[in-house]
């Protein structure tokens, strides 16, 4: 019942009509990207206590092609966060930026041999399933999904995964009951653009970010608007550690970064060569979660 079930809400949350019962993509037609092309997928703990949440966001920035046509390399330029709730009202964000180089090869495969079948079940109780459907969320892209059990007929280990024509993977869902308590991971896709076209919604978490604090770390920042000058005022826990301060425009771009000594109460950022709008301040140190402040100027 528990695997029925599993099924039903993923082809529910995919959201699209089935074609066929068979791989139709190649890993050259589902990894197709070319500089440029967008990708935001959130992440999903919901068996995490407290609540954790997150995103992956990335820009392919370059693509690199053997001279055999059979492997193609992309790097990846990311801005991804992590988020965990602080009680009821309070969350603390984690961003992380980066590049990242992936490579695929044996490009004229069908997508269906990148499944694992390592330990995996096929039997009555737990089926191998596959199909091919139209993701209406992502622009009516071509999906291959499929739905594995792996390890024993008892409690097994259960995979979900969903690769897209030009899309990459665009669902990922683990469930371990074996583990106590229960581990439930994943991620799904919810904005795609590929040349000017976009397809769902983008996650603007940081244009959404307002103050937040956690345990006795305080930092202050005025004045907010500022014009030329940002003053920093550091206290608890933040007086007692070297501090990382970084500046990020919206699209997770570092325009500012510097460092400040253990005991320092006071820091500057000169802004003035930065063109109007909105920024996020990231504090980051030894032993304490990151914090995040918005900046206008």
């Amino acid at each position: 019942m528990r695997r029925i079930l599993l099924l039903c809400s993923l082809m529910l949350m995919l959201s699209g009509a089935v074609l066929s019962q068979s791989s139709t993509m190649t890993i050259r037609e589902v990894f197709d990207f070319q500089p440029g092309d967008i990708f935001h997928l959130k992440k999903f703990y919901p068996s995490y206590q407290p609540a954790y949440f997150g995103a992956i966001r990335y820009e392919i920035t370059s693509r690199t092609v053997s001279p055999g046509n059979d492997t193609v390399c992309y790097t990846e330029q990311h801005f991804d966060y992590d988020a965990e709730h602080q009680g009821t009202l309070h969350i603390n964000y984690s961003f992380q930026n980066y590049s990242k180089l992936v490579c695929y090869t044996n490009l004229d495969s069908m997508i269906h041999t990148l499944v694992d079948t390592s330990y995996l079940l096929n039997s009555v109780f737990h089926p191998f399933v596959d199909t091919t459907f139209v993701d209406h969320l992502l622009c009516d892209s071509l999906i291959y999904l499929y739905n594995a059990a792996y390890g024993g007929d008892f409690e097994p280990l259960y995979k979900n995964a969903a690769y897209g024509k030009g899309l990459g993977m665009t669902y990922y869902e683990y469930t371990d009951l074996w583990s106590l308590p229960s581990i439930h991971v994943g991620r799904q896709m919810i904005y795609a653009k590929k040349g000017p076209v976009p397809c769902g919604q983008p996650d603007n978490t940081t244009q959404d970010i307002a103050e937040e604090t956690g345990g006795s770390i305080v930092v202050d920042c005025y004045p907010n608007p500022a014009t030329t000058q940002l003053t920093l005022e550091f206290s608890g826990d933040l007086l007692l550690c070297n501090k990382e301060i970084k500046l990020i425009n919206p699209w997770g771009q570092v325009l500012l970064h510097e460092d400040f000594a253990d005991g320092i109460t006071i820091g500057h950022l000169d802004i003035s060569h930065l063109p109007s709008g909105t920024y996020f301040m990231h504090v980051s140190g030894p032993g304490f979660h990151p914090v995040v402040r918005k900046v206008m100027k």
